[in-house]
């Protein structure tokens, strides 16, 4: 009876064993497709240093020699290793789409904010150097004093009454795209604000903002070039360059507590042309129009992880007037039109068609069309691989390829660019990193241009929002947080640019 059994399961075994050979061999390829897709993915959106990272692709690909010897396998232990391995797997490839469809987050995001910046050492190199850094070394004053107002009107009207003639505001020259590409307004796009410095009224000033903690609200002197800088900047021989957004405008501090002020204390002469609402495309812009003239040794361009990649689809690649700058002859020759720039912003000539814009529904939708619509002009400048203008694949292409074109112009006149991670507030508190930070760094890693990531500092300092203004609502860096970044810039161009020795000279008597 035994041996009769035993035929018996062997013919059924035979005959059920192919079907069930086939179910297990194909499970087992679907699993290796799933998890070298999401090998790949790790690679292109991380960096891999020896860190745990790297920890993590060795057990992907390990679990990908086990898939694949698996094959091999009789059944039916290869049939029960399938469906283990495919559960896992595959399961995990659809909670991951599933969660970032609904939240916006990526696991991986998550774990390298949560789990990897934790445990990995080589990321903390410089941590005791950050936490000094943070620590102020004293340098951060106690008052007893209530901050200022956060009402800019109050501050207005004060510096009416005292005399001041002319108050000025910061003027964003994004809302002119628009209005530019509609044919609203003449094609002159400023790029700056009104000079007090160079203004032919008397006692102009410009004021900045204040998010909450500053005891005196920050009143600037705009610059020859209507920039929030110390004018007599320019009188300094090897100049820093500062280009970017809000944060490189030095929003909500004082003139001398931003990044280039921080700079500047410090010896090196460090000058700003960001402003608020500018993207990569105006950024590239500046560097054309304030840089390439006085060619400064160094660029550093503070990308803010917020809203930089976005800027682009929601501003910037609608505008044809704008993509004039990624061509190389290209330029409105700004430097020596500050006149212009003064009396355009003074004119007001601007304000009435911006009202008419932000009314009309049916301008809107002209000026989104035109997105649409500049796919074949973006190609022809950035790359014929370059398939839309909206998704984000296409729009991380485009960033980085803008970055290049930064790149080889600042080269060109014997420059040397510096890429900053700017972190938003949000990843503090919500504990998410933006979804272009990986791909962003990645790609730039393999360009070769030198990155300086402030988040690890201030990741490092224990409390990252110590360096914010309030706790309870977003907030650019306060006066500590820009000084963090200014140290981190700092410290990378003392390893660049090593300051001269210095002579004893002669022996005291």
């Amino acid at each position: 009876m035994d041996v009769r059994r035993a035929q018996a399961e062997a013919a059924g075994s035979a005959m059920h064993s192919p079907s069930a050979n086939d179910i297990s061999n194909l499970l087992l390829t679907v699993a290796l497709v799933v998890l070298a897709y999401g090998v790949w993915s790790l690679v292109t959106t991380v960096s891999a240093p020896p860190d745990p990272w790297t920890i993590l692709l060795c057990i992907g690909l390990l679990f990908a020699v086990t898939i694949f010897a698996a094959l091999f396998l009789r059944f039916p232990a290869k049939l029960e290793i399938a469906f283990v391995l495919a559960a896992l797997i595959i399961g995990n490839a659809i909670i991951n789409h599933v969660f970032f469809a609904f939240t916006g987050l990526s696991v991986t995001s998550i774990i390298d904010s949560k789990i990897i910046r934790a445990t990995d050492t080589s990321r903390r190199n410089e941590t005791e150097a950050a936490r000094r850094a943070a620590s102020g070394m004293g340098e951060d004053s106690f008052s007893s004093q209530p901050v200022a107002t956060r009402n800019a009107n109050i501050i207005v009207e004060a510096l009416q009454k005292a005399g001041f003639a002319e108050v000025n505001g910061i003027h964003p020259p994004d809302p002119l795209l628009p209005l530019i590409g509609l044919d609203m307004i003449p094609p002159f796009l400023p790029l700056s604000s009104v000079s007090d410095v160079a203004s032919k009224v008397p006692n102009s000033v410009t004021f900045g903002c204040n998010e909450g903690d500053q005891r005196e609200f920050p009143i600037w002197r705009m610059d020859r070039y209507g920039y929030n800088n110390d004018d007599t900047v320019y009188a300094l021989p090897n100049q820093i360059l500062i280009v970017g957004d809000s944060y490189a405008q030095g929003s909500c501090v004082h003139q001398e507590e931003n990044t280039a002020g921080v700079l500047r204390r410090n010896g090196y002469p460090a000058y700003s042309t960001g402003v608020g609402g500018f993207g990569p495309i105006l950024e590239l812009s500046t560097i054309k129009e304030y840089g390439e003239p006085r060619q400064p040794k160094a660029v550093v361009w503070l990308y803010f992880d917020g809203n930089d990649v976005l800027d682009l689809s929601e501003k910037e690649l609608r505008s044809t007037f704008l993509l004039q700058y990624l061509k190389d002859d290209f330029s409105q020759n700004l430097i020596n039109r500050q006149s212009e720039v003064d009396a355009f912003w003074r004119s007001g000539t601007w304000s009435a068609p911006l009202v008419e814009f932000e009314k009309r529904g049916d301008l809107k939708a002209e000026w989104a069309a035109k997105l649409d619509a500049n796919l074949p002009i973006v190609r022809s400048l950035l790359g014929e691989d370059i398939s839309s203008l909206r998704d984000d694949e296409n729009l991380v292409r485009i960033f980085t390829r803008v970055i290049a074109i930064a790149d080889r112009r600042i080269a060109a006149w014997g420059g040397k660019l510096y890429f900053v991670l700017v972190p938003n507030m949000d990843d503090y508190r919500s504990g998410g990193v933006s979804k272009y930070r990986f791909p962003v760094l990645s790609a730039l890693r393999r360009l070769g241009i030198s990155i300086i990531d402030v988040d690890q500092a201030v990741r490092a300092a224990g409390d990252p929002l110590q360096f914010f203004p309030v706790r309870d609502d977003w907030g650019h860096f306060n006066a500590k947080g820009y000084r963090l970044m200014g140290r981190q810039i700092m410290a990378r161009l003392d390893q660049d640019f090593p300051p001269a020795s210095i002579s004893s000279g002669p022996p005291a008597r």
